[in-house]
């Protein structure tokens, strides 16, 4: 998410927030999504039966996560980034 967050960035998630919707109308919202044993830091939404991870830069490409019809978003997304911290 260069250069949003920067190496060692701290960033605060609420773990309560975990939905593809966003948090302020008009906004986009960055959620800590759940990718094997790590979190990526990204802007999700879910359409139709895909999560839709952006990345900051749009000349990155757009990665989908596919959602089983038995499975929630929520299940991928840690919760929603409310604070990020680039030096400490």
């Amino acid at each position: 998410m260069d250069p949003l967050l920067l190496p060692d960035a701290l960033a605060v998630i609420d773990r309560h927030y975990n939905l593809p919707t966003p948090y302020r109308a008009g906004r986009p919202s960055l959620f800590a999504i759940r990718d094997g044993a790590h979190l990526t830091l990204r802007y999700a939404e879910f359409v139709s039966t895909r999560l839709v991870l952006r990345p900051l830069n749009m000349s990155f490409p757009v990665d989908l996560i596919e959602i089983s019809p038995e499975a929630s978003p929520g299940e991928f997304i840690a919760g929603r980034v409310v604070l990020t911290i680039n030096e400490l």
